[in-house]
């Protein structure tokens, strides 16, 4: 039933363009972006070898960071390893990649939607601009997950591997058997293990969720081939070796001493979780029309292949956020595994309206909300783009002041805000005014300050930055009553 899509071959090529032509433009607006963002704080952190105020110029540099940082800090290897990759890229070769890295995500999301059969076409400009409409409005903090180069590594790279990795999944979830050759499923261990060790909440998600399947289909007395084992059992490996790194329980133990309380946090977990949600509200809806108008035609069966999908990157995305729960931590951030994972479930569910000639929407009401889609894209994107044009900007003034106050043999050096506030879209992680915060410190080992490294004063916070859409660019961040006088 499901075998193959035969489509129209010349209107499909025309919208397959339009699909490119979109995907390069978005590669630009993110390459951009990612040029001209500064780095912050954790930027700098893993631009030195860990425990120590120098520079990590070499490989061997980073392979000793990344192993005093398994044993003192965090156990995700992989992630950092990733990011300190990039960090050791000339800054225009990071941005074409960080761009590469988002055109790559929307592709592999469509791909992984149409279940992998022959004859579909996932990249039409429609598909394409609804994808990113549905990432541009549902990704938690989108600047710092899409364009910071560590938040990045810890999530837009890790959802990517994740992606590329369960590609071969696609005609398990058809209940296809898919024998390969020996050598793939020795290969899949290793490649699951990597992938295992990325995040405790997408390792875990995946675990869960792809050990669930086999056990269906275990069920449904399906041939199970030797890959999918060896890939399962990876992931379970390396989310081990993520969880029981050392320096896991070293974090714990500093966060304890500093007076951590889990139960007193999980009523602040718990209103990050119910905030997710409600803010993934657009998500939901969409998925639930889709599923409600396949039902209206009694179409809504298991033996769908596109609704097996869309069920398996929903549970992993309801389990990636679950998880979180027990997480000492819990930044808006982790959310993206689940926002990705909806999003997925969403086009999966668009694959099937589609083969069996089903509407959801009229095709007016479709390209109406595009089209205020683009209009909101065409407010918020360029906001963004002259945001950091001015973070840019104001990087390089402050690279000088520093510069500057050291040269005049300061022992504490004070610097300017930015001239930009923060948004959901545009990662502005500076130091503050207090010399004792994480950023300052980080950045005081940097740059050899003997003395303290403070900013003349702190903005005012927000609840979250989800509702913050324009920044105000060209002013100060918040308001500097007077320099202090320098000894």
């Amino acid at each position: 039933m499901f075998s193959s899509r035969t489509l129209p071959s010349s209107p499909e090529a025309v919208r397959d363009r339009g699909g490119l032509i979109l995907l390069g433009l978005i590669f630009v607006f993110i390459a951009l972006c990612a040029y001209l963002t500064p780095l912050f704080s954790n930027d700098y952190r893993y631009l030195m070898i860990e425990g120590t105020d120098e520079r990590a110029r070499t490989l061997y540099d980073i392979v000793i960071s990344q192993y005093r940082h398994y044993f003192e800090w965090g156990g995700r290897t992989v992630n950092h390893v990733c990011a300190m990759l990039l960090l050791w890229l000339p800054h225009w070769l990071r941005a074409l990649i960080q761009g590469l890295a988002f055109v790559s995500l929307i592709v592999l999301i469509l791909m992984h939607a149409t279940a992998g059969f022959k004859g579909a076409r996932p990249l039409t400009g429609l598909k394409v601009l609804t994808v990113f409409a549905l990432l541009w409005l549902t990704l938690r903090y989108f600047g710092e997950v899409v364009f910071n180069t560590v938040s990045s590594a810890n999530y837009l790279y890790s959802t990517l591997w994740i992606l590329l990795f369960t590609l071969p999944w696609r005609r398990a979830l058809r209940l296809e058997s898919d024998p390969r050759p020996w050598w793939f499923a020795l290969l899949m261990f290793p490649l699951g293990v990597a992938v295992g060790w990325t995040n405790e909440n997408s390792g875990s998600a995946l675990a869960f969720v792809m050990g669930l399947y086999l056990l269906y289909l275990l069920f449904r007395r399906q041939v199970i081939n030797v890959w999918q084992w060896t890939a399962v059992a990876g992931v379970g490996v390396g989310f081990l070796l993520l969880v029981l790194a050392p320096g896991n329980a070293a974090r714990y133990a500093d966060m304890a001493g500093r007076g951590f309380d889990y139960v007193a946090h999980l009523p602040v977990a718990l209103e990050i979780y119910g905030v997710t949600w409600l803010l993934f509200t657009p998500l939901w809806l969409l998925l639930m029309l889709k599923l409600w108008t396949l039902r209206g035609a009694g179409l809504l069966t298991l033996k769908d292949p596109y609704l097996r999908v869309a069920l398996f990157w929903t549970a992993f995305g309801v389990v990636s956020l679950t998880v979180m729960l027990a997480s000492p931590t819990f930044p808006a951030r982790s959310a993206t595994f689940c926002s990705v994972g909806l999003i997925l479930a969403c086009m999966a569910v668009s694959e099937s309206c589609e083969y069996h000639g089903l509407e959801v929407f009229p095709s007016l009401l479709r390209k109406l909300t595009l089209g205020v889609f683009v209009l909101y894209f065409a407010v918020t994107g360029s906001n963004t783009l002259q945001g950091y044009v001015q973070a840019h900007a104001d990087g390089i003034a402050r690279e000088r002041e520093i510069a500057s106050q050291l040269l005049e043999g300061r022992k504490d050096v004070t610097v300017e805000p930015f001239h930009v506030t923060s948004t959901k879209y545009l990662f502005i992680a500076d130091i503050r005014s207090n010399p004792q915060h994480f950023a300052n410190l980080i950045l005081r080992r940097y740059y050899h300050i003997e003395g303290s490294l403070t900013r003349l004063c702190d903005p005012p916070s927000s609840y979250t930055l989800d509702f913050m859409l324009l920044s105000r660019v060209g002013e100060r961040a918040c308001q500097v009553a007077e320099r202090p006088a320098q000894p």
